[in-house]
């Protein structure tokens, strides 16, 4: 018999947002904010968003309808609410290095803009040293794998734990950036 002693929950889903709304939105408030740096190389990252954001609210009750939904599967006992969120705006060979959130309970990214060539979210697993030698090669399946990557689609949310160790390879798209949205849920109070 196999059992799963410590599975990941990773969370997926396909929203009907309004893509080239976002755009727009995304890189005005990156022509008119310098933003900062936290886990970006190049690229801009907004400061947190607080208050309103047309047309980013529809999008935001989206991610906390669908963390309750990701904490009922888990069988949690509370419900969860948006603790932070933030844009992302990649150029060409801008990226993200290795990084977890700490702090909050769940993390997660939305897709506004994928050009073709822009780079995908690589998830590694906690015990990628180990699996990266001795496992990666033998098996060939979800038992065995030392990273995962998530596809870059417009319009997809994902949800996963904020321990899971996570970059973004570099945009290698010459003439247009790639747009997320990521945050961070916890528990409500």
């Amino acid at each position: 018999m196999i059992e799963d002693i410590f599975p990941t929950p990773f969370y997926q889903v396909d929203l009907n947002c309004k893509i080239l709304e976002m755009q727009k939105y995304c890189l005005d408030m990156m022509s008119n904010d310098k933003g900062r740096t936290i886990s970006n190389i190049g690229g801009w990252q907004s400061k947190n968003l607080n208050g309103i954001h047309m047309p980013l609210n529809e999008l935001f009750e989206d991610i906390e309808y669908h963390g309750n939904v990701f904490a009922k599967k888990l069988h949690l006992k509370k419900s969860v609410s948006i603790e932070n969120i933030w844009i992302n705006i990649n150029g060409f060979k801008d990226y993200n290095v290795l990084h977890s959130h700490t702090h909050t309970f769940f993390s997660g990214v939305f897709y506004v803009k994928c050009p073709e060539n822009c780079g995908s979210i690589v998830f590694k697993h906690p015990a990628y040293m180990t699996m990266q030698y001795d496992w990666y090669n033998n098996a060939g399946n979800e038992y065995s794998w030392a990273i995962r990557k998530g596809e870059n689609i417009e319009n997809k949310l994902y949800l996963f734990p904020s321990w899971l160790e996570h970059s973004v390879e570099p945009n290698l798209n010459k003439n247009e950036e790639r747009i997320s949205i990521s945050f961070n849920s916890r528990y409500k109070k």
